[in-house]
């Protein structure tokens, strides 16, 4: 599975604050929910 977010949408939220993208110094991923059993394998990040 790919899962593609444009930057434009990352930069525009929240709407009443633009971020700037050149100041991104990590990428956190998380999931919402708790499943303690489950895992997730992430292969490659990519910023486009």
């Amino acid at each position: 599975m790919t899962l593609r977010i444009p930057l434009e949408q990352i930069a525009g939220s929240p709407p009443r604050r633009r971020m700037d993208l050149r100041q991104i110094a990590a990428v956190i991923l998380f999931r919402d929910g708790s499943a303690p059993d489950q895992r997730v394998a992430l292969h490659r990040v990519s910023l486009e």
